[in-house]
């Protein structure tokens, strides 16, 4: 494995456009640039409309609006869990995508027969193979972790919800947003690592099974085969102070201001380690002239 070059066949660059409305367009370069681009994000650049981002992108946008079902997202630790519907209704296509390493795990799971098939990006020389959006779908919350490009897709999804057409302001969006993701890659601010011409590391039904591949936290969308891990809730631990366990022998009666002074918790309060251990501390060293001070510091 290694990490993604400008030439990798995962930016599609020898195929056709194949998402809805793009696909009419008889050219994939726009003139526009991210600021990542070589120039600083004046937009003198170019850039290349990717069709696998573009397809994740309308896949996000429809899993955040409840969309019928498209797929979901959820997270493990350092790991981001996917499962993507793709175009055969028996199929649904799943990855595991580590966002340190950059690693990634991936089947197309059959319904029917409940099995794991192995996930392999199209080529060169086969271009039956997937183009990759559900690696962008997975990275999707990453991506929009940068500034440029939460604000390119926020005013994408505006513009596309109140514009059913295809123009030029949508396309310089959507190009604008495709070279922020290229560029990130390529600087490796955005972590991927997958094998060219070989399938990706293939996730069994057992990694299911055994909840080897699962998330704990559901960011969007519904999981139809992997499963949740429920997180155990941390106990805490219910300590009490018996009636008089910290009584002190005082010298002289309080004042009523003094009185009034003294904190009067209530009945909801959980007694912590912490109070404990100063209580014991104060009345351990009450009777000690030397520990006055530490112990009004306490």
């Amino acid at each position: 494995m290694r990490k993604i070059s400008s030439i990798s066949s995962l930016w599609g660059r020898e195929y056709k456009l194949e998402e809805k409305l793009f696909d009419t367009l008889s050219s994939k370069n726009v003139n526009t640039s991210s600021k990542y681009s070589p120039d600083g994000g004046f937009g003198k650049g170019q850039s290349i409309l990717i069709d696998s981002i573009i397809e994740a992108t309308h896949k996000y946008i429809d899993l955040l609006d409840n969309r019928s079902y498209v797929g979901a997202i959820g997270t493990i630790e350092d790991s981001i869990c996917v499962e993507l519907q793709s175009k055969s209704e028996d199929i649904i296509q799943i990855l595991f995508y580590n966002k340190v390493s950059g690693k990634c795990l991936a089947c197309n799971y059959n319904i029917k027969n409940n099995i794991c098939n192995e996930y392999k990006l199209r080529g060169p020389r086969s271009s039956n193979k997937e183009k990759g959006s559900i690696l962008f779908l997975a990275m999707m919350p990453l991506i929009l972790e940068d500034n440029e490009a939460i604000s390119l897709f926020n005013e994408y999804k505006l513009y596309r919800e109140e514009t059913k057409d295809l123009d030029d302001v949508a396309i310089k969006l959507m190009a604008t947003f495709c070279d922020n993701v290229y560029r990130r890659i390529l600087k490796d601010d955005l972590k991927l690592l997958i094998a060219e011409g070989e399938p990706l590391e293939k996730i069994n039904k057992e990694d299911i099974d055994n909840k080897k591949i699962a998330y704990t936290k559901l960011l969007t969308g519904k999981f139809e085969i992997v499963k949740e891990i429920k997180e155990s809730k941390k106990q805490i631990e219910n300590l009490k102070i018996e009636q008089g366990e910290f009584k002190l022998n005082l010298s002289r009666e309080l004042s009523e201001y003094e009185r009034s002074q003294i904190i009067k918790l209530p009945d909801s309060h959980r007694v912590s380690k912490t109070e404990i251990r100063i209580c014991k501390e104060i009345k351990r060293n009450w009777n000690n002239g030397e520990m006055k001070i530490a112990n009004i510091l306490l």
